[in-house]
């Protein structure tokens, strides 16, 4: 489960679609007052090609989401800290 961005300029690089996704691991922590989210984003030139760049990542979320939906909130976090990108598919 991923997205590819259109046009994408990762290291500064000529823009190219570029595959995103977390390969299906997530960690959910209980801090003080909310929870974090830990997870690695992987960047690929297509869905089975090989990985471009891994980046460790995390966010506080104040509930705790569905775990239908924990993928959702983290693909869409994801997507937000990208800025304004163009998705070719969810």
């Amino acid at each position: 489960m991923g997205f590819t961005i259109a046009n994408y300029s990762l290291f500064g690089l000529q823009p190219q679609n570029i595959y995103v996704s977390i390969h299906g691991t997530y960690q959910i922590r209980k801090d003080q007052n909310c929870y974090v989210a830990i997870f690695t984003i992987y960047y690929q030139a297509a869905v089975n090609s090989p990985v471009i760049m891994k980046k460790e990542s995390c966010f506080s979320i104040e509930q705790l989401p569905t775990p239908a939906d924990i993928y959702i909130t983290i693909y869409a976090n994801i997507k937000a800290s990208l800025g304004d990108v163009q998705t070719v598919d969810d």
